[in-house]
């Protein structure tokens, strides 16, 4: 039985990082074997190449070229795959959940910060960087610019999870970050970078409208993946007491 790779992607806003980890718990309370993780990060060198592409520019106050940030989430990215994507991804019947990955660097650094007549190039570093290795199932989380515009001022904060954990230590999480500053033209780029990756590969993207209340958008991704999970031949694990522990500490802590 195979394992397979489903990452989320969308816009600052769109409540991707919440419906990822919500996933994770409705999968592994389904009984699959399930390993979480999130971009950029993930590893104890990625966690500080974090610090640097998020909180540094808003928390320092510098600007960081958008070369300069495709590079640097790539190097990130390189270091997850190798020592956490790939080695969860040799064992039978499991499911790896990213939260971003390599879609994200076209969106918002080529798009973005526009560098779209670099756009083969850039492709060609995230090759590199991924081994090559691409999602088997990306779901992208759509969301109007208005929408996104008011959960990023925060006005539904309150209703969003805790950040991830790492190690068993929950991350020190700033609620916002340079991306969340940007001009409403840059996150219409971003938007026109997911809709040219969608048209280029439409059989891997999951389009889910995320407008809608939290609960709802988490019920329909629930039941589609669930369908697409069966017919990739992956199914749940009947688990005693001392195989769900050993399971466990594959996957990391419950985030619930």
């Amino acid at each position: 039985m195979p394992a397979v790779l489903i990452t989320f992607e969308g816009g600052d806003g769109s409540g991707k990082s919440t419906q990822a980890k919500l996933l994770n718990a409705f999968l592994r309370e389904k009984g699959y074997n399930v390993f979480f993780t999130h971009e950029p990060g993930g590893t104890a060198y990625g966690e500080k190449i974090r610090t640097i592409l998020l909180d540094a520019p808003k928390s320092e106050g510098f600007d960081l070229d958008a070369r300069a940030q495709v590079l640097g989430f790539c190097s990130a990215r390189a270091q997850l795959v190798a020592e956490k994507i790939i080695p969860h991804l040799k064992k039978k019947n499991f499911v790896v959940i990213c939260d971003r990955y390599a879609d994200s660097t076209i969106a918002y650094q080529v798009y973005g910060g526009n560098l779209l007549e670099f756009r083969e190039e850039v492709e060609e570093i995230l090759s590199f960087a991924t081994r090559k290795l691409k999602p088997d199932l990306t779901i992208f989380l759509d969301v109007t610019l208005e929408e996104s515009l008011r959960r990023r001022e925060g006005r539904i904060k309150d209703q969003e999870e805790p950040h991830e954990y790492f190690n068993g230590q929950q991350l020190t999480f700033i609620d916002s970050n340079h991306f969340d500053e940007q001009t409403k033209q840059f996150h219409e780029s971003v938007k026109q970078g997911y809709e040219w990756l969608i048209e280029k590969e439409p059989s891997r993207w999951m389009r889910i409208d995320a407008n809608r209340p939290i609960a709802v958008v988490a019920e329909e991704i629930n039941a589609k993946v669930l369908a697409w999970l069966e017919t990739q031949n992956v199914r749940p694990k009947m688990r005693d007491s001392s195989t769900a522990k050993k399971d466990d500490e594959i996957s990391g802590p419950s985030l619930f």
